[in-house]
């Protein structure tokens, strides 16, 4: 076990590595890419034997064109980039080749320090490189993923090891791993990643709906088909045609159901369309970890489950806009919602202006509203939530002048205003709130939510450097009038 938990260790400093590559290129402060290199020099050392790995930036010239790091011994080189994009690393192989390295290095490696993107254009590197060396972009370029799933495989003295140095880095309270201004203390660092808990079952089966009977059969039918139409279509045109509904909170892939549901209920209508003796239940992990299309699938799954989660607190998906958005009960022009962090707060969160010559009608509809994004960070899922506006005509489509609405709304938000729209969605996503007296609906199972992400030693900021336009008054306005307390922790 201390295998496993020296492994689940090093996911979780190397995810704090990523997250402080892109804090930091947001910033702008390109010195955290030489840093890293030295932080690379020791992991790659111990992981992969590159006994006399060095940093060329450091003993050879600034700025070495082509490449950073290399162990002249294993005739290995290595380019690190935050920046993962295809044309970095076409401009990495044509210094490679202009400046001749491959006469003295037999394998070139492109780190990238953030993610990877999900494809190259392997022939394209291919024209480049020619018959000179070797490049195989699903080997030759790494990320933080390629050293989990390698670190997986090593001893446990190896494993404990890395984990050591990761920890040197990024483990230690009270030391920023980098800051320009060392007479700053660290201080606490909010990330908008909020960590997700899901079920330990997982139940796959097989789709006994036939798809040409089904889109037949659909014709005239409030859900009707074409050949073009996708798998999950079909399911729910099946499911439609007998009768039985059913929420969103599943998948399909290569003719198979994915769900949390326990489909091996004969209750359950999902249950209905299943072939009983194909239904298998897994562990979530055994699933997505069987390819990056599984995982593509999974990440899937725990969307639908999220838009079925929300759909029942009055909160819905819109389509165009990309983004969930509060709405309001039917009849009512506005909608506040509770919440408590130290001290109790309302924040409303729909509000309808009527035209102005005919006030019992809709001129639009402005709704809190938010984006998000699910990753996984070693074994841990997470959320991630961007506060946001939209308006609407109607309580849905999209007001014609929703944009600029939104883009005057943000020039007038502060640092201050987004954080606490932040808390006040972490707050909503986490509480789980029990059905009233005359509803039906129960408290979602599916999806939990924990904390906001943070680290408590980021590195300090100025904040006369970022804060030069809001006053301090203005600021103590907002904590008595928008209730902007601390969060809960």
């Amino acid at each position: 076990m201390n295998l496993q938990r020296s492994q689940t260790r090093i996911g979780e400093l190397l995810s704090i590595f990523v997250t402080q590559i892109k804090t930091y290129g947001a910033l702008r402060h390109s010195d955290i890419n030489v840093i890293s290199e030295d932080v690379l020099i020791p992991l790659f050392r111990e992981l992969y034997g590159y006994l006399h790995i060095e940093n060329l930036n450091r003993t050879r010239n600034v700025n070495y064109p082509g490449i950073d790091l290399a162990d002249g011994e294993a005739k290995v080189a290595f380019q690190v980039s935050s920046t993962p994009t295809s044309e970095k690393v076409k401009d990495t192989l044509e210094k490679i080749i202009s400046h001749q390295h491959y006469r003295k290095y037999d394998r070139f490696i492109v780190y990238v320090l953030s993610e990877k993107q999900k494809s190259y254009p392997s022939a394209t590197f291919r024209k480049i490189v020619g018959d000179l060396f070797e490049f195989d972009p699903a080997k030759d370029i790494l990320d933080y993923r390629d050293l989990i799933r390698d670190i997986s495989g090593l001893s446990p003295e190896r494993t404990w090891r890395i984990e050591q140095i990761l920890e040197e880095h990024f483990g230690l309270p009270g030391q920023p791993f980098w800051s320009d201004r060392s007479d700053l203390p660290p201080e606490s660092l909010f990330l908008n990643l909020l960590e997700v808990t899901i079920p330990d079952s997982l139940f796959i089966g097989k789709s006994m709906a036939n798809r040409k009977e089904v889109i037949a059969n659909s014709r005239g039918r409030a859900l009707e088909l074409n050949h073009k139409c996708g798998s999950r279509d079909v399911v729910r045109a099946a499911l439609e045609q007998k009768g039985l509904k059913f929420g969103v909170d599943w998948e399909v892939y290569s003719s198979t159901i994915i769900t949390f549901h326990d489909v091996t209920d004969d209750t359950c209508p999902l249950a209905q369309i299943i072939d009983a003796g194909t239904v298998d239940c897994l562990t979530p992990v055994q699933f997505y970890n069987k390819s990056e299309d599984h995982e593509r699938v999974f990440k899937s799954l725990l969307r639908r489950c999220l838009q079925q989660k929300l759909y029942h607190l009055g909160v819905k998906w819109q389509q165009d806009g990309k983004l969930y958005i509060f709405t309001g009960k039917e009849g009512e022009a506005e909608r506040d919602e509770q919440w408590q962090a130290q001290k109790k707060a309302t924040r409303k969160v729909f509000e309808i202006t009527p035209q102005r010559d005919e006030p019992k009608k809709t001129w639009y509809c402005k709704h809190l509203a938010f984006q998000s994004q699910i990753y996984r960070f070693a074994s841990t899922w997470y959320l991630l939530i961007k506060p946001e506006w939209f308006f609407s005509s109607d309580g849905y489509s999209e007001y014609k002048y929703s944009k600029d609405k939104v883009s005057w709304l943000k020039r007038r938000e502060w640092n201050a205003h987004v954080f606490n729209h932040l808390k006040f969605l972490t707050y909503f996503l986490k509480t789980d709130k029990e059905p009233g007296l005359f509803e039906t609906n129960k408290v979602y199972p599916y999806l939990k939510f924990e904390r906001l992400k943070f680290f408590s030693n980021a590195p300090g900021l100025d904040d006369s450097d970022w804060l030069y336009r809001e006053e301090k008054t203005d600021r103590e306005k907002l904590e008595t009038e928008e209730g902007l307390v601390p969060l809960p922790f």
